[in-house]
């Protein structure tokens, strides 16, 4: 495992020779560490790279980041430099606020006319389906709403040590999806796959179809039992990520070359 520049973290595959890079952005709160598990259960041909927010584990000491699109750029100049030095096939998955993210970076990416082979967006709704003008809701409220998100939330929150730790992030975190108000950037010529889960709480998985207006590529969607954090230890969505990633290495140009 090594912390590459400031925002990404690269898990040495374990082939020692990936074919196609997999870059994670963490959900609302959430840490690098969270994709840690999929490590030795992605394919051997897989790199896993997780996102480093700032403001906790090996960044505690540094300050939340502000805005959504600032992150945004910070993590593409780090993906371009870890493209320029070691090329691979890239897909990029987020999930929840690490979907938003994830798009943003495609964006950036393409900007600057490096390939993105696929996006993987989970539980978040593009910025065009999002309801940017509902009020914001207070310490409370948030609690509350996470806990029916995930009830062992609610086993952290109502620790005072635990709480100390996580709601930082939690709330800062909250606070930069409610300010994001997006872009008029056109849809991308990248295949983007959407997952949802069928008893989150948070976002309805069958509007995750409102994904396939952000791109004039390929679209699929997918749906799974579970709620907004479906994502993690489940072996029909590893399965699926075997499936979707190693393909982009049996199918990617050159990795430093528009898609």
């Amino acid at each position: 495992m090594t912390a590459y520049c400031d925002w990404l973290r690269v898990y040495d595959a374990i082939s020692g020779s990936p074919e196609v890079r997999l870059v994670c952005f963490p959900h609302a709160g959430g840490t690098a560490s969270s994709y840690a598990p999929w490590r030795g259960r992605l394919d051997d041909r897989i790199e896993l790279v997780s996102v480093r927010y700032p403001g906790r584990e090996d960044r505690l000491a540094e300050p939340m980041s502000q805005c959504l699109e600032a992150m945004a750029d910070a993590v593409t100049e780090d993906v371009v430099r870890l493209q320029t030095e070691r090329p691979l096939p890239l897909v990029l998955l987020g999930h929840s606020m690490g979907a938003s993210v994830a798009h943003e970076v495609a964006v950036r990416l393409r900007m600057r006319a490096r390939a993105v082979a696929l996006l993987i967006v989970s539980a978040r709704l593009p910025v065009s389906s999002l309801d940017t003008g509902a009020e914001r809701l207070s310490d409370e409220e948030l609690a509350v709403m996470l806990g029916r998100m995930d009830p062992t939330t609610i086993e952290v929150l109502t620790h005072p040590e635990l709480r100390e730790l996580v709601w930082p992030s939690i709330r800062s975190d909250y606070d930069i999806t409610c300010s994001y108000g997006g872009h008029d950037a056109p849809p991308l010529d990248i295949p983007i796959l959407a997952l949802g889960g069928r008893s989150d709480a948070w976002v309805d998985g069958a509007s995750m179809v409102a994904w396939e207006r952000a791109t004039t590529a390929g679209f699929s969607s997918r749906l799974f039992d579970g709620d907004h954090f479906f994502l993690h230890d489940n072996p029909e969505v590893l399965a699926l990520m075997n499936d979707f990633v190693c393909a982009q290495a049996d199918s990617a140009p050159d990795a430093r070359s528009p898609a």
